[in-house]
């Protein structure tokens, strides 16, 4: 069982607890993942968890982190 403290817009808290995996979290904040990075990084690719606001597109389907954003301009 996973379990995730919310923020409601009251201003209190809950504890939300499920008994699936708990939602990948993006590296550079605490917001959910929805990307991985597409950096080649050897045989494969960085696959680090990125959210929308810290994943740079770089093509079609592809994103980049920000540790690898500088590296393909």
């Amino acid at each position: 069982m996973t379990c995730e403290i919310k923020r409601l817009p009251d201003g209190g808290r809950a504890i939300v607890c499920t008994r699936g995996r708990a939602a990948r979290r993006c590296r550079w904040c605490p917001r959910a993942s929805s990307k991985l990075c597409d950096h080649q990084v050897g045989q494969g690719t960085c696959d680090a968890p990125l959210c929308a606001l810290h994943a740079t597109p770089n093509g079609p389907n592809l994103d980049l982190c920000p540790d690898h954003k500088e590296c393909e301009t």
